[in-house]
């Protein structure tokens, strides 16, 4: 073969092609568990790309936070002893199985035309170990001889990253162990990480120490397996572990304390519970009858979200997870209204850590609230590490983006209401929705009008510095009206300010009734999404057939190459189209809220059109929230959770979940379009 060739096996178990001469062949595979997240190339040798969540460094020229790359030292050099064994690669192949949560696979190398030997490797990240990482590796000789297998380690992944400590045990011939140790420390912040990586290795072959110098002189080790012949096969196993300070005082002791905890299981069982967790989490797989490559789309997305979080995160959930730290890995709004939406049904726990990232940052959101002159929690545009703003300092987002604050309060909301968790309303709901509502209330400005907001920047980011943005003040008055409930539910006073400015917030119609995104808005503004349609769905604000309608006449662009969308605000347009009965249109939005943006090989969502880099976990969060509570009629902040007819777009029969968790117990859910969705519980 001439070409590079990979299949990915889609959760529709379907088989597709990537070739070279494709742009997604830049694109790494990406396996993670929501602690870390790796990035796997074509050729599995190469070192991928690790990142671990709550591991934070400087950028030095922003001086603002950074989720830091690590050295993933999983890469290898092989070949026979006395063949040149340039490496070249042959034919070779990978194929992401979802289901299981693996990358496997095959390849051959070459010296010149020679074949030296084919492999077959399989890379995947605990989901039952969160520090883990496992590559096995089987290796068949295609000559005879001494195959010789050594590390690269790769310490320059990263220039926010420096070396502390590097340690290399070698027991001589193998029947324990090899392993390197890293101390690694992130530039400015000074934060610690631990990274073992750690040999198995079938009997018969040696590990012997040889000399290595990478930034400082140190022992390392290589595998040899001597007088092999033609078909013989050999393996090793790779287990890597990786701990942040976050996580523990002293990281490296901890990794070598977490390897040898994996080390205590059999590979076999490790594997089994790996997948068995996999398994778990499909049960929450959205099927839709209908179309497949929707399908695929929705499979995909539930596949990456579930890559880059779960209870056992640490940092919030950045645009792109834990497959790159685009956006240095900051958690944006796009945490609370795309990504996390999802896992409050399909994976409370996960849901629930999210918010407590959140608590955690509270104190930040008082002092930011206390700096703007306001009271309360003001949560910052980008948040980090403690939860202070990061964003570029001259970027107007950091400055104006306020809705955030109200977006926050309503997943608050959504989650409590969903789970019934009474303890969680007093400890942790009522705390952060009192003090939203407190910054509310001191951020409008009172008016012949009412009360207004001004000086924002709106979702859609093309709208800067305006006036009475409609999804704002419409969020704020939202979540001031639940903020009052809980107050109620709590035998607390509710204020009698939180009343008046929820009335009286503003929002700005023209002279036929239109409602308009921002004070003084005119129909030649390029948007990046229509964002009133976010207070029809998810913030359930606007509700009338009539203004929805005209919303999307006037405000959605239903160009299908419009080029100022971003892989997300389609689907709010879809479902809103769907709710007034325009199915046909409800199925253009929703294609063309994935497919400008889908990478065909992984599954993954670029951010843009005009960008090929993925993986932009929003854009999954947008799809398969959509179908699993938007066509669905469900409100996840409504006791009755099941509020509108299902309405689905065109093409689509039904949408059915055989498992989503609401007020502690599991349900199927069944959606068929026109009626209710229904909610059928499982046995005990």
């Amino acid at each position: 073969m001439n070409h590079q060739q990979a299949k990915t096996i889609m959760s529709t178990w379907n088989e597709k092609i990537w070739r070279e001469d494709q742009p997604e062949q830049r694109e790494k595979a990406y396996l993670g568990n929501g602690l870390l997240g790796l990035r796997v190339g074509t050729d599995p040798f190469e070192n991928g790309r690790l990142l671990l969540s709550g591991f934070w460094g400087e950028l030095e020229s922003e001086s603002i936070d950074r989720l830091v790359d690590l050295p993933s030292n999983l890469g290898f050099n092989f070949g026979f002893e006395g063949v040149r064994g340039s490496g070249h690669p042959g034919e070779r192949a990978s194929c992401l199985d979802m289901k299981r949560g693996a990358l496997v696979s095959k390849g051959s190398r070459f010296d010149g035309e020679q074949r030296l030997c084919s492999y077959e490797t399989r890379h995947w990240v605990s989901r039952d170990q969160p520090s883990l990482v496992v590559m096995e590796v089987e290796l068949t000789a295609a000559i005879d001889g001494d195959l010789i297998c050594a590390p690269m380690l790769d310490l320059a992944a990263t220039d926010v990253v420096e070396v502390e400590a590097m340690e290399a045990l070698v027991p001589g011939q193998y029947e324990a162990l090899a392993e390197t140790r890293l101390l690694l420390k992130s530039r400015g912040l000074a934060q610690k990480a631990g990274v073992t990586t750690s040999l198995r290795a079938a009997p018969g072959a040696l590990v012997e120490p040889c000399a290595y110098t990478l930034n400082s002189s140190m022992r390392n080790w290589h595998m040899r397996w001597k007088d092999l012949k033609a078909g013989d096969r050999v393996g090793f196993v790779l287990h890597l572990t990786a701990v942040s300070e976050a996580s523990h005082p002293q990281p490296l002791a901890q990794a070598v304390r977490m390897r040898r905890w994996a080390f205590a299981h059999d590979l076999e069982e490790l594997r089994a519970s790996h997948e068995a967790r996999w398994e778990e989490t499909w049960k929450g797989r959205v099927v839709i009858e209908g179309d497949h490559e929707d399908q695929a789309a929705l499979d995909g997305s539930l596949y990456h979200l579930f890559c880059s979080a779960s209870e056992h995160s640490i940092s919030g959930m950045a645009p792109f997870g834990l497959s790159g730290n685009g956006y240095h890995g900051h958690t944006f709004w796009d945490c609370e209204t795309w990504t996390y939406p999802p896992f409050v049904l399909l994976d409370p726990l996960t849901a629930k850590r999210s918010l407590e990232y959140r608590l955690e940052s509270l104190p930040a959101a008082r002092k930011n609230a206390s700096l703007h002159g306001f009271q309360g929690a003001m949560f910052p545009w980008e948040s980090g590490r403690d939860g202070s703003e990061q964003t570029v300092v001259n970027a107007e987002t950091g400055i104006m983006q306020h809705h955030v604050t109200a977006d926050i309060a309503f997943a608050f909301w959504q989650y409590q209401v969903s789970q019934g968790d009474s303890y969680w309303m007093k400890e942790s709901t009522w705390p952060l929705l009192e003090a939203v509502a407190q910054w509310v209330c001191s951020r409008v400005v009172e008016t012949e009008r009412g009360y207004e907001i001004h000086h924002v920047v709106c979702p859609d980011e093309h709208a800067a510095n305006k006036n009475n943005n409609a999804f704002t003040n419409l969020a704020c008055k939202r979540v001031l009206e639940l903020a009052a409930q809980c107050a109620q539910e709590l035998g607390q006073v509710v204020p009698q300010r939180w009343e008046q400015v929820a009335a009286g917030l503003v929002v700005v119609r023209d002279e036929d009734g239109l409602i308009l995104p921002f004070e003084n808005w005119t129909p030649d503004h390029h948007a990046k999404q229509a964002d009133t349609l976010l207070a029809v769905y998810p913030f359930a604000t606007i509700d009338d057939p009539a203004d929805i309608e005209a919303i999307i006449e006037h405000h959605v662009p239903v160009d299908p190459d419009h080029s100022y969308t971003v892989a997300m605000g389609d689907q709010i347009h879809a479902v809103a189209a769907a709710r007034v009965g325009q199915r046909e249109l409800a199925s253009l939005f929703f294609r063309r809220g994935w497919e400008p943006y889908w990478i065909n090989t992984w599954g993954m969502f670029a951010e843009t059109r005009r960008r090929t880099n993925g993986c932009f976990i929003t854009g999954h969060g947008g799809v398969l929230q959509a179908a699993l509570t938007g066509f669905t009629g469900l409100q996840m902040e409504h006791p009755d959770l099941a509020v509108h007819d299902a309405a689905l777009p065109a093409g689509w029969k039904s949408i059915t979940v055989e498992r989503i968790h609401w007020k502690g117990r599991e349900w199927r859910l069944q959606a068929v379009h026109g009626e209710k969705a229904k909610l059928t519980p499982l046995e005990d």
